[in-house]
């Protein structure tokens, strides 16, 4: 507890001198872990490397290179491989499986946050966050988006691991340049347009990391009011 507040002061502190806000600043520092864009890291053996690639499901895909095919695990290292090489790059993937777990639970908490206190993104701040950061890019892949145009919500998108966008009828749809985004609550949908999304997601099997389309909805009756 006390490094975990001595840690929130810091960051307090940090995003006070760079005149940003907190939330702000945890954005910009969100850890990549090495991911490309793409979601592929390479693991160099010597004689042999593998490419990782990050799935949806926030798993990973090993890839050997050298034999050009798929394998179920990174391999032990063997007498064919550089020594020094070999047992770093073995070692780093096994801190990457740990990495990868503690980050996605941080970021879920960050977004469950948003669901509720509807903080907005620019276009490009949300696309510099979700697009350039593969482990954010797996998180945005399995949520429903809103665009906000003076402060209503004007449409509702998914995006696509090719860096498209698609509305609940998964018809391609662009981003408007001067928007905010956001996660959509249910609040704001009607239930056909519910309904639609949650067919989409089933019909590509995507599971959601959020209780997103099934968060609980009260409405008030005019007695409550």
């Amino acid at each position: 507890n006390v490094v975990k507040t001595a840690a929130r002061g810091a960051i307090k502190f940090a995003a006070e001198t760079l005149e940003v806000s907190v939330d702000e600043l945890e954005d910009k520092i969100v850890p990549d872990l090495g991911f490309d864009k793409c979601g592929e890291r390479i693991f160099d053996y010597g004689e042999r490397t593998f490419t990782v690639s990050l799935m949806p499901d926030f798993t990973f895909s090993i890839h050997d290179n050298q034999k050009n095919k798929k394998v179920k695990s990174m391999p032990k290292p063997n007498d064919k491989d550089d020594p020094v090489k070999s047992q770093a790059a073995s070692k780093e993937f096994s801190e990457l499986k740990k990495q990868v777990k503690t980050i996605v639970a941080s970021q879920k908490q960050r977004l469950e946050k948003v669901l509720s206190n509807g903080r907005t993104w620019s276009v490009d701040r949300w696309r510099t966050l979700f697009e350039e950061n593969a482990i954010m890019h797996c998180f945005a892949e399995n949520l429903i988006w809103g665009i906000y145009e003076n402060g209503k919500l004007t449409d509702t998108f998914r995006y696509l691991s090719d860096g498209s966008f698609c509305d609940a009828d998964d018809d391609e749809l662009e981003l408007p340049e001067n928007a905010d985004i956001t996660l959509v609550h249910p609040v704001e949908l009607d239930e056909e347009l519910t309904e639609k999304w949650i067919t989409q997601l089933e019909d590509y099997e995507i599971t959601q990391p959020l209780n997103q389309l099934f968060a609980r909805v009260i409405k008030l009756e005019e007695k409550d009011i």
